[in-house]
């Protein structure tokens, strides 16, 4: 994951959207790309991760809901909030 650092987070979260849409993905594949999407989405991103909470595999469904629980996260919001402030 530290290798995606050196990207844009935008295109980051796009890739992983995509990738999430793809039909018939290994378990393994789709919780790695969510543990990505908590670390680099946005509030905004947590809808994609509920369609996640379908899949019949208990890791994804837990992954998932850690996603969005760090997408959600109120002092995130609030972190996001200060730097749009300041970049002002």
């Amino acid at each position: 994951m530290e290798r995606l650092a050196k990207f844009p987070s935008s295109l980051v979260v796009s890739e992983v959207k995509t990738r999430l849409k793809k039909p018939s993905q290994p378990t393994e594949q789709i919780v790695r790309l969510l543990s990505i999407l908590g670390t680099y989405g946005s509030s905004m991103d947590a809808q994609e991760v509920s369609s996640c909470f379908s899949i019949d595999s208990e890791s994804v469904r837990n992954v998932s809901d850690e996603t969005t629980k760090l997408l959600l996260d109120p002092l995130r919001l609030a972190e996001a909030f200060r730097e749009l402030w300041f970049a002002m």
